[in-house]
């Protein structure tokens, strides 16, 4: 579906921008072609960024691909429209 595809490359265009601006001499475009090219699975992931994470007894670093369909829902504070594959739409 081209939505899909629309919306992940959106995804990882913004998220390789963040995470580039927090890392120094690397550029979004170096972070989107390893992306791209490299296989690699969580544990591979972990090996990469654990030295990038600092480490904050008052906050926490959550990686979540799950989306819930809110529809029913009031405003959610920090939770943001998404794509639902099961939805086959942008949900809340």
């Amino acid at each position: 579906m081209i939505i899909v595809s629309i919306y992940s490359t959106l995804i990882q265009i913004i998220l390789s921008r963040s995470l580039a601006n927090h890392l120094e001499n690397v550029s979004h475009d170096k972070i989107n072609r390893y992306l791209k090219v490299e296989n690699f699975d969580d544990q591979d992931l972990w090996k990469n960024v654990k030295k990038e994470i600092v480490t904050n007894t008052e906050g926490y670093l959550i990686f979540d691909d799950t989306v819930l369909n809110k529809k029913h829902s009031n405003k959610i504070d920090l939770v943001r429209r998404q794509y639902s594959g099961n939805e086959h739409q942008v949900v809340c």
